[in-house]
């Protein structure tokens, strides 16, 4: 039997006082987790992120019969933004735990970038054979890609609080 009311309210001031503590844990502890992964990732997200614009914007300028410089130049830069995309796809993920903001956006970096690893591989297709079809699957990648990476690293740069650019693609 819980007892007469006036006891239970006794515990009242001091439920209130657990609620507000454990209430402040949670956000603490994702920022923490977020600030690690960061701290472990940041350079590599900015650098892959830098990689896969300079890509995209030399890709959008392709018109036609591309010349064998811009052919060259485009293989290049795939490769370079393939193999930065490859590194980022060996990033371990955190195990969720109560909060799952941060395991969530990390893994959502991590399988984007498969998907511009893969369009990377499709732009180096697109190099050696230049074909429509191949220009198409890389466009493919890239857009499943870009949503991934830019809400995953949007919201670790958010959770973590970072001031600096937010590295979206």
């Amino acid at each position: 039997m819980p007892g007469p009311p006036i006891l239970r309210l006794r515990w009242l001031p001091l439920a209130a006082a657990v609620a507000i503590v454990c209430a402040g844990c949670a956000p603490s502890q994702l920022r923490t987790s977020a600030q690690t992964f960061l701290s472990e990732h940041e350079g590599a997200a900015v650098s892959a992120g830098d990689a896969m614009r300079a890509v995209d914007a030399a890709a959008s300028h392709l018109h036609g019969s591309p010349t064998a410089a811009e052919l060259a130049a485009l293989s290049h830069d795939a490769s370079l933004a393939r193999r930065l995309m490859r590194g980022v796809g060996e990033w371990s993920v955190s195990e969720g735990g109560e909060e799952e903001d941060v395991p969530r956006a990390e893994g959502e970096v991590v399988e984007a970038s498969d998907e511009f690893a893969t369009a990377m591989s499709s732009l180096l297709s697109y190099s050696r054979a230049p074909a429509q079809a191949t220009l198409q699957a890389y466009r493919t990648h890239l857009a499943a890609g870009r949503e991934k990476w830019n809400e995953g690293v949007g919201e670790l740069w958010h959770v973590a609080g970072r001031r600096s650019a937010v590295p979206t693609v």
